[in-house]
């Protein structure tokens, strides 16, 4: 009887054993998987990322402005959800850090470019100098798709003194009604630098394979010669 008590003891613990052992992989196995999924957040955080391919500033008399064109060079689409602009100017240095006005509509899509744009009184006196501009972006990743809008015949004028004229059309080329409109225009020189940018709402309820025109007056741009000075301007519209 004792040895049959010691028996069963004996393969008890060998019972144990076996279980203990038998652990390890599997909390091996669970701890790839979470180093796995880590170094994937660690991917999707380095590609979200929107560089900055151009910027300029000016002084429009007490206001600041200043815009910048970004590029999504990730892997997946993403949102500009913060700016931060730094003007140096005179020796002093005039930040302000805003959301995008388009809120979660402007998708940009990996490869492609998108602007964002600053008017920023301040209680200083301005001269006509330029001034530096520092920009700083955060992104996010998008969860729905964009409301892609077309932009054709689009024409800059100066056919009034101090600020020049913007109109097109705008079309609908997709599947989706849209009521409330956004559009960016960059203006480009004849060497591809960044000259300004402008952005615009138009409030029109365009129905798959809808057009409407507009015209645009570019009051707070007052950039001197941008018409004349223009080669290429790069339109960018969705839905809101």
């Amino acid at each position: 009887m004792g040895l049959l008590r010691k028996s069963c003891v004996l393969l008890i613990v060998l019972l144990l054993f076996g279980c203990a052992k038998k652990a390890a992989p599997e909390d091996a196995i669970e701890f790839d998987k979470s180093a796995a999924q880590q170094n994937q957040e660690a991917d999707a955080l380095e590609n979200e990322e929107l560089v900055i391919t151009d910027k300029v500033a000016y002084v429009f008399k007490n206001v600041l402005y200043g815009c910048a064109s970004y590029k999504n060079e990730g892997k997946t689409s993403l949102l500009l959800s913060e700016a931060e602009f730094s003007f140096s100017y005179a020796g002093r240095v005039f930040e302000s850090t805003v959301a995008p006005v388009s809120g979660e509509s402007d998708i940009v899509l990996p490869g492609e470019t998108a602007y964002c744009t600053l008017w920023l009184p301040v209680d200083a006196a301005l001269d006509s100098s330029e001034p530096e501009l520092a920009v700083k972006l955060k992104a996010k990743p998008a969860t729905k798709p964009r409301l892609e809008l077309g932009v054709a015949d689009a024409r800059l004028i100066e056919n009034y003194p101090g600020f020049a004229t913007l109109s097109g059309k705008l079309f609908n080329p997709g599947t989706v009604v849209c009521e409330l409109n956004m559009v960016y225009a960059g203006f480009y020189d004849k060497d591809g630098a960044l000259l300004g940018v402008w952005y615009f709402t138009r409030n029109a309820l365009l129905k798959p394979g809808d057009a409407v025109a507009f015209v645009v007056h570019l009051r707070p741009l007052p950039i001197k010669d941008l018409a004349l000075n223009t080669a290429q301007i790069r339109m960018r519209a969705f839905g809101l």
